[in-house]
């Protein structure tokens, strides 16, 4: 039967675990009566464990955090299109903090909220902390499925911070013309048919030889970089492509006409660099926005332009 003593100003609980092994805990009761209900909670758990009701923990606690963070990218992560920046986070934020160093047993939602009200306090915004969140529980849950973790995903007890929303905006039909002439000759192309058609840089690299129909200036968007998008969406896409698009903006003819060249199977992301990175053409239009006297709009809100601009010229 499980008991309690208190020792050095600190109560101690005497339980059988779940091994059939008996073992002292410290625990944090300021009273008896605590300790005693901490220590029938404990036993009850136990006794499940060795009844086989409840699985047993493993013996090295289930690794550290940072051991499942690495086996997730390892397993689950690798080959997807945002596999470099899963690592790079989880590199910045977690994999070096005290939170990877504990045993998952250890990983307690307590725990978890210390973490995040700390990189809070280092200045991170809420809907960043709500990624930190959402690797831990992406990790927990594919730990739990493949058999790799037994315990509850702590996660699932850690509120969601709340995000403001801020109001939208989008280019002005007066800006366009400011912004891609402030683009280099390589990146006009590309950016006109974001605005225009309301692509995301994704769409745009998935875009392949098959997709472009030059006679009809129509684009098909059927990938996202070099993933195929869910059949739910491709139906729908077909038809908010390039018949926006001003017939001035020849630069655009051009560059698809290019693309229309390329052998079968071939999509922008591959075609001569023209998205050479993830971040690359975030940052070319960054950069066109302050050279064009712009401010305030996140990198690609220009693809909310498109509907907008063309409700104003009556294409709808």
């Amino acid at each position: 039967m499980a008991s309690v003593f208190r020792k050095r100003d600190r109560w101690y609980l005497r339980v059988k675990d779940g091994a059939g092994i008996w073992r002292k805990i410290s625990c944090k009761a300021r009273t008896k009566t605590e300790a005693r209900q901490l220590a029938r909670d404990l036993e009850r758990q136990y006794e499940r464990q060795r009844l086989g009701l409840d699985p047993l923990p493993p013996g090295d606690g289930g690794g550290t955090l940072a051991e499942l963070l690495q086996w997730w990218l390892d397993t689950f992560s690798t080959g997807s299109t945002y596999h470099d920046g899963d690592v790079s986070t989880l590199n910045k934020h977690v994999l070096g903090s005290e939170l990877a160093a504990l045993p998952l047993i250890a990983v307690t939602p307590q725990r978890i909220e210390l973490f995040l009200l700390d990189k809070s306090r280092q200045g991170l915004a809420p809907q960043t902390l709500n990624h930190l969140r959402g690797y831990l529980s992406r990790a927990f849950n594919a730990a739990r499925k493949t058999g790799r973790y037994a315990g509850k995903n702590p996660v699932s007890l850690v509120a969601r911070r709340k995000v403001a929303r801020r109001p939208p905006d989008f280019l002005r039909a007066e800006e366009v013309p400011a912004v891609l002439a402030a683009l280099a000759p390589r990146w006009q192309p590309l950016f006109a048919t974001a605005i225009y058609a309301g692509l995301r840089k994704g769409e745009l690299a998935g875009v392949g030889k098959t997709d472009v129909d030059l006679n009809a200036r129509l684009l098909t968007v059927a990938r996202s970089y070099d993933r195929d998008l869910p059949s739910s969406c491709s139906p729908p896409l077909t038809g908010r492509c390039c018949a926006g698009i001003p017939a001035s903006s020849t630069s655009c003819g051009v560059h698809w006409g290019e693309r229309a060249s390329l052998p079968v199977g071939a999509t922008c992301a591959g075609a001569r660099g023209a998205v050479t990175s993830r971040r690359r053409p975030t940052r070319r239009y960054g950069a066109a926005r302050k050279m064009a006297a712009s401010c305030g709009l996140s990198p690609w809100s220009a693809r909310f332009a498109s509907t907008t601009l063309a409700i104003r010229q009556q294409v709808f």
